[in-house]
């Protein structure tokens, strides 16, 4: 079975496009930083800006929730978080 390269396939996935698919808007904006409201947890203010985004480095954090990651990360978040079935 041939291994997966991590590093190449986060070179391919854009997580400023993954982002916007799963509808982060961000509320500021400069060269390489983002900060809105958290898509994970969905806060109750629509003008929070406890999500951080790194486009340098492709990586995010919420100062709230806690979550944390890359666009790997994120995309397996989403698909956790739609598919968990509640009891």
């Amino acid at each position: 079975m041939p291994s997966i390269r991590f590093a190449e396939v986060r070179a391919l996935v854009s997580l400023a496009k993954f982002l916007g698919l799963v509808g982060f808007n961000a509320r500021k904006a400069s060269h390489w930083q983002m900060r809105g409201p958290c898509p994970i947890h969905h806060p109750a203010s629509p003008r929070s800006r406890s999500f951080s985004v790194n486009l340098k480095r492709n990586v995010y954090h919420c100062f709230t929730c806690g979550v944390s990651g890359n666009q790997l990360a994120s995309i397996s978040t989403a698909l956790y978080s739609t598919n968990k079935t509640t009891p």
